[in-house]
């Protein structure tokens, strides 16, 4: 599909490819090839100014994020891809919304209503940009192996 994507040589189709096929292969369990289609998908939407598209992906990052125990900034990915939605008066497709419903719905058992509040509060006032730059940065977190980072002298 990815090579079709690219041959099509429309950056739009690749942008929504990356973003489909990221989806798919965090639904199979392969995380690292995720992290990677989805953080392409999300710096191409970014930069074509695909608000529409990149709020899936910024969803899709979430789901990955919460899997991974993230869940306070599956939040916030969550409330700033709502609020991207908002702005440009779209709505989700019903079945994202059972997936979005459930994965705030655990993240708000895990944190707690307050920090839960703090997470939703924050990322809803983050603009599209900014919310890309957070998912791109906890997406790169994930795929860091602790053993390879050098430990700071203390």
């Amino acid at each position: 599909m990815m090579d079709a994507a690219r041959a099509c040589e429309d950056p739009v189709c690749l942008a929504i490819a990356l973003g489909n096929c990221g989806e798919l292969r965090l639904a199979t369990g392969d995380v690292t090839a995720a992290v990677e289609l989805i953080s392409d998908s999300l710096r191409m939407c970014d930069q074509l100014a695909m608000v529409y598209a990149g709020s899936f992906s910024l969803d899709t990052a979430a789901t990955l994020l919460g899997s991974r125990g993230q869940h306070a900034t599956a939040v916030r990915l969550e409330a700033a891809a709502q609020a991207a939605m908002q702005r440009i008066q779209a709505s989700w497709w019903q079945p994202r919304v059972a997936r979005r419903d459930r994965l705030l719905a655990d993240a708000r058992l895990r944190l707690g209503d307050a920090d839960y509040t703090a997470a939703w509060d924050d990322g809803s006032h983050l603009t599209f940009h900014a919310g890309v730059d957070v998912a791109m940065a906890a997406l790169h977190g994930t795929t860091r192996n602790p053993a390879d980072e050098v430990a700071s002298p203390t």
